[in-house]
């Protein structure tokens, strides 16, 4: 079973995402990018990380990206949004996010799609 770590502070939304992906993976969640680099610190490895792109900490999920995907590059990171201003998503991309999934009722489908899209 794939592990995935979630990474976002509004906590309704991770205990939703966790809910409904947890009979598909192993889920871990987090509210901030340093509680997962903590972990990830220590030794632990999922095989994705969904993080949130706006983060409470004056981070932003492509700050956690780009951490993860120096220090640990196999890691696959998946970059989620209420935001869908294109000319963001562009810049993500250009800067090589993987995965960029809007917050909207297609969310979970889009998500899983990802997550299953990582595996290369």
């Amino acid at each position: 079973m794939k592990r995935v770590f979630l990474i976002d502070d509004d906590l309704p939304v991770l205990v939703h995402l966790r809910s409904n992906l947890s009979d598909r993976y192993r889920v871990e969640t987090f509210q901030t990018a340093k509680d997962c680099l903590q972990v990830l610190d220590m030794g632990e490895r999922p095989e994705v990380i969904v993080t949130d792109y706006h983060l409470s900490e004056h981070q932003t999920g492509y700050d956690l990206f780009k951490k993860v995907s120096e220090k640990y590059p196999s890691i696959k990171c998946i970059i989620l949004s209420g935001n869908e201003d294109g000319t963001l998503v562009l810049d993500l991309v250009k800067k090589g996010v993987r995965d960029y999934v809007i917050k909207d009722e297609e969310l979970l489908k889009n998500l899983v799609a990802a997550i299953e899209g990582a595996e290369e």
